[in-house]
């Protein structure tokens, strides 16, 4: 079967192009995939597959289903990677991580079935708001960067990168002079350029992203204008302290 957009060869019966994930025609609004999940609208698409808006038939309720691309499930490493981290998310209860139901293989293809949220990306709420009278504050923006960071210390997450946090971080590099906080701009700005891509996404990155939220937190929290004095030095030494310890040597 010939993919329509990147014009590759696929095999009978596979439903997305196995090299740029888009669908083969067929898995649109109707489609049953997997005998059970019935295909109501697209959600998105990314490097990985593509993620469907679907009606669990077996269920009736309303799910996110991602489809995997077959050239990338397909690696061994991938593989095991898949597993381990539905294992990983199968156990985890949180309500800033989206549950799992289900997961397998069908016409050729892996699938994971997740919690369907009524919503919108971060992406698109910031876009939305920046076109408003009442963009992101400060404290909206870094409460936001916690609940990121802290759901991918709970699930594990190390599939995706920090672009959620890269994001939040571009935002709040801007606002700080703008509310009188200048130290928040500087602190924005330092975790900005190190979770911009391509960024370590383990345990030490998380580390040092909540080293850079407790320390907007504090300057929010105490209301410390300008430099912040004695009190702003002892936060940049901390962020410091907290960046040599985590960060690789070209990093730092």
């Amino acid at each position: 079967m010939l993919c329509p957009s990147c014009r590759a060869e696929n095999p009978a019966g596979a439903t997305l192009c196995r090299l740029c994930g888009r669908p083969l025609g067929e898995l649109v609004a109707g489609t049953l995939f997997a005998s059970r999940y019935e295909i109501l609208a697209p959600l998105g698409r990314g490097g990985m597959g593509a993620v469907f808006k679907a009606l669990d038939r077996e269920l009736d309720e309303v799910v996110a289903l991602k489809v995997l691309r077959a050239d990338v499930a397909g690696t061994p490493e991938m593989e095991r990677r898949f597993r381990s981290e539905i294992k990983l998310a199968r156990r985890v209860s949180h309500r800033n991580v989206c549950r799992l139901h289900d997961y397998g293989e069908a016409q050729g293809l892996r699938y994971v079935c997740m919690a369907y949220v009524e919503g919108h990306d971060l992406k698109q709420a910031i876009r939305e708001r920046s076109l408003t009278d009442s963009p992101f504050g400060i404290a909206e923006a870094v409460d936001i960067a916690r609940q990121v960071a802290e759901a991918k210390q709970i699930s594990g997450e190390r599939t995706t990168n920090f672009e959620e946090i890269n994001l939040i971080a571009h935002e709040l590099r801007g606002q700080g002079g703008t509310f009188g906080y200048p130290l928040i701009t500087v602190f924005g700005k330092s975790l900005y350029e190190l979770t911009k891509p391509p960024c370590r996404q383990d345990d030490a990155s998380l580390e040092i992203v909540k080293a850079h939220i407790d320390t907007m937190r504090a300057v929010l929290r105490d209301k410390i204008e300008g430099d912040g004095g004695e009190v702003g030095q002892m936060l940049f030494k901390a962020l410091k302290m907290a960046i040599a310890k985590y960060a690789p040597p070209a990093a730092q």
